[in-house]
């Protein structure tokens, strides 16, 4: 995470929302006050990122195969507390 733009979120739906719309996780991080929460790191670098979360909440259009796929691999990354 040398150096680039990133966004952290916790919120598993939208972590996986980002992953269908092909922002590139990271790593997956365990929160320091939580130990059963787990936050996803986004590089952001050339996104507009409020826009895209913007989308999620409002209009936002994707495979929904896509998007249970995101959702069962980023829960297995989050309780494995793996780096991608």
């Amino acid at each position: 995470m040398n150096n680039k733009l990133t966004y952290k979120t916790s919120d598993l739906s939208l972590a996986a929302f980002l992953r269908v719309k092909k922002l590139k996780l990271e790593g997956v991080i365990p929160s320091e006050d939580d130990p059963r929460r787990a936050f996803f790191v986004f590089n952001i670098d050339n996104i507009d990122i409020e826009k895209t979360i913007a989308s999620f909440y409002h209009d936002a259009q994707v495979s929904a195969l896509e998007l249970l796929k995101e959702l069962n691999n980023l829960k297995s990354m989050a309780r494995n507390l793996i780096s991608v």
